[in-house]
């Protein structure tokens, strides 16, 4: 079992990886909106978020959405939703 939860681990960070490397300024909109949802659907498991937060790669995404231009409209509203979910996490005590 424990091979197969390394395998899933290694696949997120896999699609992470190739997810936020379509998020550069010189993509398509259209390929940094797929990148945004994609990296939405990853991350809206706890647990996916668990291994990519241990990995570093939480902040990378953080980092990645910052430096974006974005000026179209779908972006904004993929990337505030991604924030969000990411926020999630985060302890207010």
């Amino acid at each position: 079992m424990e091979a197969e939860e390394y395998g899933e681990m290694m696949e997120s960070v896999d699609e992470v990886t190739f997810a936020l490397d379509e998020l550069r300024p010189a993509a398509q909109k259209r390929t940094r909106r797929a990148s945004l949802l994609a990296l939405r659907g990853i991350c809206a498991s706890a647990e996916r978020r668990r291994v990519l937060r241990s990995q570093g790669l939480v902040q990378q995404i953080i980092d990645a959405i910052l430096v974006l231009d974005i000026d179209d409209p779908p972006c904004a509203i993929a990337a505030g939703a991604l924030l969000f979910v990411l926020a999630s996490d985060v302890s207010t005590s």
